[in-house]
């Protein structure tokens, strides 16, 4: 089924492995609450879309995007909860194009910050390569000039 070499996201530990248990907690929330798990669902969707067209995804950016995802869930879920999980306010907050919107935006306002954060983190990290070298360099000079010897 698999090759012997293949690895799969799942194994890299991207995301946990999951348990028998996991099945049973998961169809628990099905049959008691499958309005709330509906909401969830499609709320989390793009980052499941994420997950599968983006090569570099990580559990550091996973926990970033949930940080913007989670932000934009507080209202739906609210609603949610004041309706008691009924489907009429259900299928009301997952047609809502506005929610939909924001949460889009939000994954892809997450991947713009960890990207550019991925992308100042390398920058800082190359200066301050840079910095050290330079202050070798004229310590090295220093040395050579006091020893009288010459670099070649």
């Amino acid at each position: 089924m698999f090759e012997a070499n293949s690895e799969t996201r799942i194994s890299q530990g991207v995301l946990p492995k999951l348990r028998w248990w996991h099945g049973v907690f998961l169809g628990a929330g099905v049959v008691y609450c499958p309005g709330t798990l509906l909401v969830i669902t499609v709320l989390l969707l793009p980052l499941g879309v994420l997950w599968l067209t983006d090569r570099g995804f990580s559990r550091q950016r996973l926990v970033v995007m949930l940080f913007y995802v989670g932000a934009v869930m507080v209202r739906p879920l609210h609603h949610v909860w004041l309706a008691q999980g009924a489907w009429y306010a259900c299928f009301r907050i997952v047609q809502d194009q506005t929610l939909l919107i924001l949460d889009w935006g939000a994954i892809a306002v997450a991947w713009i910050v960890s990207e550019v954060s991925t992308m100042v983190a390398r920058y800082i990290g190359a200066q301050r390569a840079r910095s050290e070298r330079a202050k070798l360099e004229l310590r090295i000079k220093a040395l050579e000039d006091e020893w009288s010897l010459s670099s070649s």
